[in-house]
């Protein structure tokens, strides 16, 4: 008695533990259903904006995230204006005919920018084929051109292709070869040596020819010889060589004129030891100054003719004295020339 009561109960516990299995499966598959429309939800769900928060479940009947509208392709699937828009307005409601004013332009306005964007994908679209159009007509004109100039260059016996070849045989020897047969065979050896070159010169149009079909970038040049200029090159580069020692020759001048320019001016560096005796000549020399104001310059100029102040005219005078006499400076100092040839005189006698 008592084993069969065990026996019962086990099998009522095995069964309950079943029950509870099965009940944690269904519960595991609803809570990943939930989960899967849950992240669908969180993904379209904008606060504020549009779908519904994850924490709330949409009202009965109604789908969590809207069915996706099929947009308007041509105006006349736009719907009609509803009786409230064709609704005239009262008077007395300025709020209500605003609104019903502005449902009309938005109405409109919608209504001619799908014509004008039909009307702009149907420009594109023609201007497209056009363009098409038009390359293949470039292309297939060059490919003419091209199979035209290779014919006529490789049927040119005096072409450098012909004379020139990679296979290295010629046109220019096919005459001799012929006469020579036509000596030692008859009339028939004759007519069918010149169907064989004739076969052999269209063999060699119908290779060159045979590439034509390709796109242009890979159309081959036919051969030709270049013949470089080298006198007219070797001229060129001494004119270079000529210029480029007379721009030197200029620059080292320059330079050697600042060098002794620079030379003259220290002299009247003024240093610790003869600062006293600067300060003496400024002092000395305050009548003749090199500094004039607005007044006494208008007053020089005036006084020149209108054209040069005092200043200037000194200046000047100093500049043409030197040129002329080949010195430096406001005092008559040693210029460049006179330095140059002091060296080549010393440097003949120390020889």
């Amino acid at each position: 008695m008592m084993s069969s009561k065990t026996a019962l109960q086990t099998s009522n516990f095995k069964g309950l533990i079943s029950g509870r299995s099965l009940v944690e499966k269904i519960r595991n598959f609803s809570s990943s259903v939930s989960n899967n429309e849950e992240a669908q939800t969180d993904q379209f769900f904008v606060p504020g904006k549009r779908g519904y928060s994850p924490q709330f479940a949409p009202p009965k009947n109604w789908p969590s995230r809207p069915k996706p509208k099929a947009p308007l392709k041509t105006p006349d699937e736009i719907p009609s204006p509803s009786a409230k828009q064709l609704k005239e307005a009262d008077p007395r409601k300025p709020r209500f005919t605003f609104n019903l004013e502005m449902k009309k332009v938005r109405y409109q306005y919608y209504k001619e920018n799908l014509a004008k964007k039909i009307e702009r994908q149907a420009q594109i679209e023609k201007t497209i084929a056009q363009r098409n159009v038009e390359r293949q007509q470039q292309i297939s004109a060059h490919l003419a051109k091209t199979k035209d100039y290779i014919e006529k260059y490789t049927s040119d016996p005096y072409s450098s292709y012909n004379v020139l070849n990679p296979e290295g045989e010629t046109v220019l020897s096919v005459p001799e070869l012929v006469a020579g047969k036509k000596k030692d065979s008859p009339k028939s050896e004759d007519s069918s040596s010149s169907s064989e070159q004739l076969n052999a010169s269209s063999k060699v149009v119908s290779i060159e020819t045979a590439d034509i079909s390709e796109p242009s970038a890979r159309l081959r040049p036919p051969r030709v010889t270049v013949s470089y200029p080298v006198e007219e090159n070797r001229i060129v580069k001494q004119v270079r060589s000529e210029r480029r020692h007379h721009i030197e020759e200029i620059k080292k001048r320059r330079r050697m004129e600042n060098l002794v320019k620079l030379y003259h001016d220290s002299s009247d560096f003024v240093t610790f030891d003869n600062l006293e005796y600067k300060i003496k000549e400024y002092f000395a020399n305050t009548g003749t100054s090199l500094y004039m104001t607005i007044e006494e310059a208008v007053a020089s100029k005036s006084g020149n003719g209108g054209m040069l102040s005092t200043l200037e005219t000194l200046d000047r005078t100093n500049k043409l004295k030197n040129a002329l006499n080949g010195t430096e400076g406001h005092d008559d100092r040693v210029g460049l020339d006179r330095i140059i040839e002091y060296a080549e005189r010393n440097g003949k006698t120390s020889e």
